[in-house]
């Protein structure tokens, strides 16, 4: 009775790697460094003997996917980022300086108040109203 027993091969996920990495393409792009991450471990274990090889495809394709996924995730925060300056630095003066040229066209409504009252005027009387 024999006891060796061939080496044990997991099932890498390339399909899930693959997935990650479509996905971080089109719409989340926070996916594309674990779709790049995994796409790697998998290669890894590919390549070591522990994974199938028939998914060899399908994690390349997966972290490629990923690696741009990554590459679009950065563009959004460096175009976010200088957005964010260019709006505080040049949209956000011009508002204060046109709110502040706002306020100083605006009329001043002052009123007046005098020590005494003013006096009441009685209604003239209309022709045929009754008075005679």
């Amino acid at each position: 009775m024999s006891t060796d027993f061939a080496p044990r091969r997991a099932p890498v996920n390339g399909s899930v790697v693959l997935m990650l990495g479509i996905l971080s393409i089109f719409g989340i792009p926070l996916l594309g460094p674990f779709a790049w991450h995994f796409g790697n471990q998998a290669l890894a274990a590919i390549k070591a003997g522990t994974m199938d090889p028939n998914e060899r495809g399908t994690a390349t394709a997966g972290r490629a996917c990923g690696i741009v996924g990554s590459i679009f995730l950065t563009i959004g925060v460096v175009v976010g980022i200088a957005y964010l300056i260019f709006f505080m630095a040049v949209i956000r003066p011009m508002a204060l300086k046109m709110q502040d040229d706002l306020m100083k066209d605006t009329p001043v409504i002052t009123t007046t108040t005098s020590s005494k009252p003013a006096p009441l005027k009685r209604p003239k009387a209309r022709h045929g109203d009754g008075e005679h």
